[in-house]
């Protein structure tokens, strides 16, 4: 499965690309979604501050995106 979303990724980034990946950080603690700090912050640096596991969260999100593929924007 390709990478759609990496951990140099802005959070807003993700979110704008991908909206139904709220649901999976917020699951993770990660109130990313109504943060000022999604439009700066790397999805890295977020997982970094809430103790959750990037690579983990990683697979989750991509296996979100490669289900869900065609409802979202999954643009270059």
């Amino acid at each position: 499965m390709p990478a759609h979303v990496t951990k140099d990724m802005i959070i807003a980034e993700v979110l704008d690309k991908y909206p139904s990946s709220g649901a999976i950080l917020l699951d993770r603690g990660m109130a990313c979604v109504g943060c000022s700090v999604a439009r700066m912050g790397t999805l890295e640096e977020g997982a970094k501050s809430h103790d959750v596991d990037i690579d983990e969260l990683l697979e989750v999100l991509n296996a979100h995106v490669a289900e869900n593929s065609t409802e979202e924007t999954d643009t270059p």
